[in-house]
C-alpha cells in the first residue's frame, strides 16, 4: 500500500510544490518516463518525496538560467524525486556545501531505492537537478543536468505501482544507513557505485564488466581465487539451469572486458563454432541475467535490516560466505528464468527467441 504525503507527517512538503521557504535538491526527469503513474498522490520516501508531475514552482528568472527548452522540460516533469527542509535562520552560509550535498545523498537514494527496482524510463534518458540552498544571506538557486539509468535494449518498462513504492521506502532507509559513515558497509558503498556506474553505462560490454565487480562487492571472493569463488557464491545468490556454465560465460567476458579484448572471445572455448553476429547476442543476453542476478542479490540484503548487518564489514561478509548455513541463511536465490521472462520486453519476443535458440544449441 502506498504511503501518500499527508500535511501531518513531517517534514512539510506539499503535494503541489516544494513550499518557498525550503531547501532542496529536486531531481526531474521526463515527460518520457513510461512507468510513472498518471495522477498519483505525492509518495513520502525515509527522508525525500516522490511526485509524479513537477513540484517545483520556479520564477520568471529561471527561463533565462535554464533555457526554454529545460524549462519546458521541467514543466512537463512526470517524475521528481526531492529531499528539503525548511531554511532556518540557524544555517550557516559557509555550510552551503555541506547542505546541497546532504540533500543531493537523500534526492538520488531516494532515485536509486526506484531504480534499482526496474527501469521505468525510455532507452535513453536525461534529467535535470534543481538546487536552492541558503547562502550568502540569501537563496542561491541552480541547476545542472543529470543522467539516472539507462535500460537494457531489450528490458521492459518497469512500472512504479504501490508495490514498488513501498519496497523503494525500505530500500531508501537502508541505503541512507549504509552511506551514513565511511567506515562501515564500505564493500556495499563501492558495490552500489559499480551498479550505477553499470546501468548508466550505454556500452554493455562496460556495463557487465562493472556489474561483476557490483556483485563482487557482496561476495568478497579472495585474490587467486576471483572466478571460482565467484561462480560458487552466485549458485547461493541465483538458481538457475546449468549455472556453472552460464556464470563461468559472464565471467569469462568480464575478463575480457578488463583485459581490452573483443568481449566475444569469451565464447572461443565455450562454443568454438559460434558466428560472431550470434555471440554478440549471447554476451548481450549475459549482460541482462548478470543484472538481474545483481539487482536480486542487492534487494535481498537491502530489504532484509537483519541481514544487512551481516555485510557492515569486510570480515563478517568473509564469515557469512565461510558459514556452512549461507545457502539457509541467504534463503530466497533469484529465479533467473523466471526474473527474465518478467522482465524482458514483450514487443522483442522475437529477438528472445532468437537468442534462446543460441544459449541452447
Amino acid at each position: 500500500m502506498t504511503r501518500p504525503i499527508l500535511d501531518s507527517e513531517p517534514p512539510p512538503v506539499s503535494v503541489e510544490a516544494i513550499p518557498d521557504d525550503h531547501e532542496f535538491v529536486c531531481l526531474t526527469l521526463g515527460p518520457y518516463v513510461f512507468g510513472a503513474p498518471d495522477n498519483h498522490s505525492a509518495y513520502r520516501l525515509h527522508n525525500a518525496a516522490i511526485y509524479f508531475k513537477s513540484p517545483v514552482a520556479v520564477g520568471d528568472h529561471w527561463a533565462g538560467l535554464l533555457g526554454s527548452f529545460n524549462l519546458d522540460k521541467l514543466n512537463k516533469t512526470r517524475l521528481a524525486v526531492v529531499a528539503s527542509d525548511a531554511h532556518t535562520a540557524r544555517t550557516a552560509s559557509s555550510e552551503a556545501g555541506r547542505r546541497v550535498a546532504t540533500f543531493e545523498d537523500r534526492a538520488y537514494n531516494g532515485l536509486r531505492a526506484l531504480l534499482i527496482q526496474g527501469n521505468p524510463f525510455e532507452s535513453h534518458v536525461a534529467g535535470l537537478e534543481i538546487r536552492r540552498v541558503f547562502d550568502a544571506g540569501r537563496f542561491r538557486e541552480e541547476a545542472a543536468m543529470m543522467r539516472p539509468r539507462t535500460s537494457h535494449p531489450w528490458e521492459r518498462i518497469f512500472s512504479i505501482d504501490d508495490h514498488a513504492l513501498g519496497t523503494a521506502d525500505a530500500v531508501a532507509r537502508s541505503l541512507d544507513k549504509i552511506f551514513a559513515r565511511r567506515d562501515e558497509f564500505s564493500r556495499l558503498q563501492r558495490g552500489l557505485d559499480h551498479w550505477d556506474q553499470a546501468t548508466m553505462e550505454h556500452r554493455l560490454d562496460l556495463r557487465l564488466h562493472a556489474l561483476v565487480r557490483a556483485i563482487e562487492a557482496l561476495t568478497a571472493p579472495k585474490r587467486g581465487k576471483t572466478q571460482k569463488q565467484f561462480v560458487d557464491r552466485c549458485k547461493v545468490i541465483t538458481k538457475v539451469a546449468h549455472a556453472e556454465h552460464l556464470l563461468n560465460e559472464i565471467y569469462e567476458l568480464r575478463s575480457q572486458v578488463e583485459h581490452s579484448n573483443d568481449w566475444r572471445l569469451a565464447f572461443q572455448r565455450t562454443r568454438p563454432s559460434l558466428a560472431a553476429d550470434d555471440a554478440e547476442l549471447l554476451a548481450t543476453l549475459r549482460v541482462l541475467q548478470v543484472e538481474l542476478i545483481a539487482r536480486g542479490a542487492y534487494l535481498r540484503v537491502l530489504l532484509d535490516s537483519a541481514f544487512l548487518e551481516s555485510f557492515r564489514t569486510d570480515e563478517l561478509i568473509r564469515r557469512f560466505w565461510a558459514s556452512p548455513d549461507r545457502v539457509r541463511i541467504w534463503r530466497d536465490p533469484v529465479n533467473l528464468q523466471s526474473e527474465l521472462k518478467s522482465f524482458f520486453d514483450p514487443h522483442k519476443a522475437e529477438i528472445r527467441e532468437q537468442v534462446m535458440k543460441i544459449e541452447q544449441a
